[in-house]
């Protein structure tokens, strides 16, 4: 079994009784998400804060599940990601306890090494911030941030008992940063999107109108009733492969199929960066699934879920 840390490296935490940072004195940051690719683009604002308020040459990185992995390409904010899969995420299995307890040995040693100056730790509904924040004590990151209402003795150093009800996500994660001192600042873009898959997006319309709709689905989970879902929208369209699904099953082959007989072109399958320049360059996307509907307003454009 890896080591465990020394006592020098965990007495470098401490308790901190002023919730704003010293944003000034932050160079490195690990931010912690659980969830999935909709999750960390719903989070995407706050690094952008965050990054903002923290020295010209701070940076950030970011632990999460594998799930999210996907958005590392469109966060810019972000150095580098931690992909894991320690035992709080959901869909861990802990039935090895002495394997289990070997991952969680080298999470702490993993971040350990890296010195970081601070941990933020951000949740969404049901999700606890307490064992990020452990495994952050233990990794002796001195400012721990966490937002609940339970107690958690001196795991935590930055605790924000912020209640906040039905709010959006990103908005609760902005409302932390704030508590701590972050200011919004300048709206910045919430994602990049490489130049090289806004060029292959704008071949695939070059011969299209302007301003078109885009009907993104699942290709493993079409709708009952195809005509519904197209007659909906109005004006040019295109229909695509939403990413959330990979398979393709009869009911997406109708869709398809009644959509080619109506003229609507239908796109190939896209990654997620040739995705996001074409939520960009649309003017409304019907979205059958979260993770489109996250993307699409990651981008600045409206989704209507469908």
């Amino acid at each position: 079994m890896p080591a465990v840390l020394s006592a020098p490296a965990i007495s470098r935490s401490r308790v901190v009784l002023d919730r704003r940072l010293p944003l000034d004195q932050l160079s490195t940051v690990l931010v912690v998400m659980g969830g999935e690719f909709a999750d960390l683009l719903e989070l995407a604002p706050a690094l952008s804060a965050l990054h903002g308020a923290m020295p010209p040459d701070g940076k950030i990185d970011l632990l999460g599940s594998p799930g999210g992995s996907l958005a590392k390409g469109l966060l810019w904010q972000v150095r580098g990601m931690l992909v894991l899969q320690p035992s709080w995420r959901s869909g861990s299995s802990t039935k090895d306890s002495r394997r289990a307890a070997w991952r969680e040995h080298a999470l702490i040693n993993t971040i350990a090494e890296r010195d970081y100056d601070a941990m933020i730790v951000f949740t969404g509904p049901g999700q606890s911030p307490w064992p990020a924040a452990h495994v952050g004590l233990l990794a002796g990151i001195p400012i721990r941030v966490v937002r609940s209402t339970e107690q958690g003795g001196g795991v935590a150093t930055h605790q924000v008992p912020l209640s906040l009800g039905d709010e959006p996500v990103s908005i609760q994660h902005l409302r932390l940063l704030a508590a701590l001192g972050v200011p919004a600042g300048p709206r910045l873009p919430a994602i990049r999107i490489p130049d090289q898959a806004r060029m292959v997006v704008q071949a695939l319309l070059a011969d299209l109108d302007e301003q078109l709709s885009v009907v993104a689905v699942p290709a493993d989970h079409g709708p009952d009733r195809p005509e519904q879902l197209l007659d909906r929208v109005r004006g040019p369209m295109v229909l695509v492969p939403a990413m959330a699904g990979s398979g393709d099953d009869s009911a997406w082959r109708e869709l398809r199929q009644h959509a080619l007989s109506r003229g609507v072109p239908v796109l190939p399958a896209l990654g997620v960066a040739e995705l996001a320049a074409l939520f960009a360059l649309a003017g409304a996307v019907y979205a059958a699934d979260r993770t489109s509907a996250a993307l699409a307003t990651a981008v600045g454009t409206r989704a209507v879920l469908v």
